[in-house]
């Protein structure tokens, strides 16, 4: 009778268990309803202002190819049934005043509201870093001022930059020299030359500055000049 005795509490004990488990949660819904109750009337708000953002923003940065848009209307179209389930679920529990049947009822879809609630706003949140980007920089236009063409020195050093340009392990590049040499010129014949490309086959992004460093020049009392 023992072995019988310990073998069935054995059986018994882990369904026990989670019977008790499942009761005590049911319980604690209960008793926490009114305050998801409120949580759940506050945390729908953030929701809905990010929704119309997304919404009003969706046109404009969808064709900047800064927004997924299948992903992001699929999005919008939970929030809007998750909306209406909450405004739903919000005015029974109005209506329902004292009785404890009903809100007892209603507890357990107040938990999983919140739940649902919590990853969409993660989820829409994704999207809407996606919107604080830099503006892409616009494509290249032409600057006037004098061709190298014919010109074999400057030609071949436009040459050797293009080909640093498309090497990847390059990410800068200097053109140095003393005044007058036609650094201006070169730099412009590039940007001209990039301009003739299809702008993002090769190229997704440059910069090009200029910069310009005054020596001072002292003079040495040892020389004449």
């Amino acid at each position: 009778m023992e072995v019988v005795a310990s073998l069935l509490n054995s059986l018994l004990a882990e369904p026990c268990r989670l019977l008790v488990r499942s009761i005590y949660g049911r319980i604690g819904n209960f008793l926490k309803s009114q305050k998801n109750f409120i949580a759940l009337q506050k945390d729908i708000k953030p929701l809905l202002y990010l929704r119309d953002d997304l919404r009003q923003d969706l046109n404009e940065h969808e064709r900047q190819g800064n927004l997924p848009r299948t992903q992001v209307e699929e999005w919008l179209r939970r929030a809007d049934e998750l909306e209406a389930r909450v405004n739903t679920l919000l005015s029974i529990m109005s209506a329902s005043g004292d009785s404890c049947r009903l809100r007892y009822k209603l507890s357990r879809k107040l938990v999983k509201m919140l739940m649902e609630l919590k990853q969409l706003t993660e989820a829409g949140s994704c999207f809407e870093n996606m919107l604080i980007v830099i503006d892409r920089p616009k494509k290249v236009e032409h600057i006037p001022g004098p061709s190298i063409t014919g010109q074999k020195t400057a030609s071949l050093n436009l040459s050797r930059i293009m080909d640093l340009l498309i090497n990847d392990k390059v990410k800068r590049i200097g053109v140095c020299g003393m005044g007058g040499v036609g650094k201006s010129t070169l730099v412009k014949n590039l940007n001209n030359e990039l301009n003739k490309m299809l702008f993002g086959t090769t190229f997704q992004c440059y910069n090009m500055g200029y910069v310009v460093q005054r020596h001072q020049l002292e003079k040495n009392p040892n020389t004449n000049c």
